[in-house]
């Protein structure tokens, strides 16, 4: 299995037609399909499931074209840094980032660095911090911005101050109703909550809720900050998240937030990096800057 029948195989499953991806590839289709019956062959796996000229991923295909993606993104940064580094090219800074982070801190940091260094391109990904942290460990992310807990060995980090966390309620709530600009936590407890989905911040958020007694009533987890937004802007129930959220809320007239006390719960984002790597000078420069901008 080599490069070019990766990228073969990642062009047929992104348009599930054979004959679609060989024109996105600028060549016929019959070496197309042979070369995808040769990687199945090679790999004694099915990649796609057949029928009456249909083609979808089984299983094994799905695995594959993750793992694809990831061997396709990291041998085109490779190629990228190799320019940088040995030929003067500029530079490239790959970043992995959570939502709240990639609304108010990473525009800022990345706007002041251009001015600075005006030839860097950066590549910028919306994830989790389990997955920004498994991408950086296998090469695709430079840098990540993530939330804490998580587990720091493997990683330089540069802290952000603790926040805290806040309740995003609709506003035809009861709760939403008052002038004050923070809520007790007792005050959630038996509330339809939307909360995050990360398995470490839900035993957080189960814990903050023993020190009263009590166990959260969940109505939905959420990956994407966004999606939890829009379950509670059609009321499904209180949305809680850390205040750096904040910007994305404002302009919306059916939102409602405050900052939860009795007791508060904090957390913070780190930016991240994997220990002992070495670095193209462009993302050097740029943790250099941000060290900078926290300090």
């Amino acid at each position: 299995m080599d490069t070019r029948m990766i990228r073969y195989f990642l062009a047929i499953a992104e348009e599930e037609n054979i004959s679609k991806a060989a024109e996105k590839l600028h060549m016929s289709q019959p070496p197309l399909s042979r070369q995808l019956k040769q990687l199945e062959e090679e790999l004694g796996v099915e990649l796609f499931y057949r029928d009456k000229g249909r083609i979808w991923l089984t299983d094994a295909g799905y695995f594959l074209k993750e793992r694809a993606s990831e061997i396709v993104e990291l041998m085109d940064k490779t190629e990228a840094q190799m320019r940088e580094l040995y030929h003067d090219q500029g530079g490239n800074i790959y970043i992995g980032t959570i939502e709240t982070a990639a609304n108010y801190l990473l525009p800022k940091w990345i706007s002041g660095f251009n001015r600075r260094y005006p030839n860097i391109t950066y590549h910028v990904n919306n994830n989790n911090t389990d997955e920004i942290m498994k991408k950086i460990d296998n090469g695709v992310y430079d840098i990540g911005i993530v939330r804490e807990p998580f587990n720091s060995e493997k990683y330089e980090c540069i802290r952000l101050p603790e926040e805290t966390w806040i309740a995003c309620l609709p506003k035809n709530h009861a709760l939403a109703e008052t002038e004050e600009t923070t809520i007790n936590l007792a005050q959630l407890a038996g509330e339809q909550l939307i909360l995050p989905g990360r398995s470490i911040h839900e035993e957080q958020i189960k814990k903050w809720f023993e020190l009263l007694g009590t166990r959260p009533r969940v109505i939905c987890w959420y990956t994407a900050l966004i999606n939890g937004l829009a379950l509670a802007q059609n009321g499904l129930g209180i949305l809680l998240c850390p205040k750096s959220a904040e910007p994305l809320f404002h302009g919306k007239e059916n939102i409602v937030y405050k900052e939860i006390i009795n007791p508060r719960l904090t957390s913070s984002v780190v930016v991240i990096w994997k220990r002992n790597k070495r670095l193209s000078t462009a993302v050097g420069q740029f943790i250099d800057y941000i060290r900078e901008e926290v300090n």
